[in-house]
């Protein structure tokens, strides 16, 4: 079984097998053009982060690998996403997903990424060592929650659409943004496509003349992405979309928003935690370093040190002194040891680490780590 790196002469071929594949799975008509502009470019650069496979020239199975880089409380990691998993129906069965998978990890592999991540069916992607982790607060907020419990917010707003035009209010979005504690670098054309992921539609928000916010959302309740100058800023964006839809609008939170958290949590209809993504953790030392970071500065944490072994991998320290936290890797025996799966659960959630196993006094007053997902940096 030949599996081959595409390229921008296979650009109409990959976009017709997934929209045919995803739209089958999914019940509905797909446009990936629509849905994810940032990886439908006509070039090498992005198709040759595609691989397929070929059968008398048609092709019938394929997978993308998109490298880039992410930041965490202002630590560098290469972050990937893993995806576009698309088998023809015609030939499903034949071990194709499997060949293909195991091909796109020893991408992963060669390109050093510290985390992938996907999204679909736990039970077929853990054997690949992705496991549901990390944080998303969920909330649905409603205009009794507006009227009865944020009456004073601004819910008069003035919102307008961001057009690729709009330079100065791409540039405003984009300062917000990575202001961010984790953030990919939103910058030149990437930022309207980002924006746009998921076909949604980008808002600057008005306070008179002055914008303080912005959001990405669709033609009703959804919010994708919403950001405010300070937590008062987007406390009015929120309270003036729900206004302006006249509906229930629903949001996600990334777990390091502390104040939004406190702010939503207390307010709104409704609210859940859950899991943004599935994640593979290849470099457990760096990238708990920084998201140890990222939770000791917002949360005051007891100074200590943790050893966790992680089977087929190594015991990493967790240690936190003071003001300074960090990870690495060590010779020390372990306080723990856990196969690698329950390592994501214990040390990113999106649950206590006691209820993955045994946790001492420190490893539950640091974890969960704050691991989480902006669904419109996907690719």
């Amino acid at each position: 079984m030949k599996i081959e790196r595409l390229g921008a002469e296979h650009y109409d071929e990959i976009l017709a097998l997934l929209n045919a594949v995803f739209g089958r799975k999914n019940g509905k008509e797909m446009n990936f053009e629509l849905e994810m502009p940032k990886m439908c470019a006509r070039d090498d650069e992005h198709m040759s982060k595609h691989f397929g496979i070929f059968d008398g020239g048609r092709l019938v199975a394929c997978m993308s690998v998109y490298p880039f880089d992410a930041f965490v409380f202002g630590k560098h990691l290469k972050f990937a996403t893993t995806g576009n998993v698309a088998v023809h129906w015609d030939y499903e069965g034949r071990g194709y997903m499997g060949a293909i998978l195991d091909y796109a990890m020893s991408e992963v592999e060669r390109l050093d990424i510290d985390v992938a991540r996907l999204g679909g069916l736990r039970s077929r992607y853990n054997r690949y060592g992705f496991e549901a982790c990390g944080q998303g607060y969920n909330f649905t907020f409603t205009d009794k929650n507006r009227e009865k419990k944020m009456r004073n917010y601004n819910s008069d707003l003035i919102f307008k659409e961001i057009t690729p035009s709009d330079t100065e209010w791409l540039a405003f979005s984009a300062k917000l943004y990575n202001s961010n504690g984790i953030y990919v670098p939103r910058d030149g054309e990437n930022i309207y496509k980002s924006l746009t992921m998921w076909r949604n539609i980008p808002y600057i928000a008005f306070s008179g003349d002055t914008p303080i916010g912005y959001l990405s959302a669709k033609n009703g309740g959804d919010i994708a992405e919403a950001f405010g100058i300070d937590i008062k800023a987007l406390g009015d964006v929120i309270c003036s979309w729900q206004k302006r839809c006249a509906c229930s609008v629903r949001f996600s939170l990334e777990a390091h928003q502390l104040d939004a958290i406190r702010l939503f949590s207390a307010v709104c209809e409704s609210f859940s935690l859950d899991s943004p993504s599935h994640f593979k953790i290849c470099n457990f030392e760096k990238t708990v370093d920084a998201f140890l970071k990222l939770k000791a500065s917002y949360q005051s944490l007891p100074s200590g040190e943790v050893c966790i072994g992680i089977e087929d991998y190594g015991t990493i320290r967790l240690v936190v002194d003071g003001k300074d936290a960090f990870c690495e890797h060590t010779e020390k025996s372990a306080d723990i040891t856990l196969d690698k799966l329950s390592a994501h659960r214990y040390l990113f959630g999106p649950y206590s680490p006691s209820y993955t196993a045994e946790a001492s006094y420190l490893a539950e007053a640091w974890l969960p780590l704050p691991l989480s997902w902006n669904g419109q940096d996907r690719v």
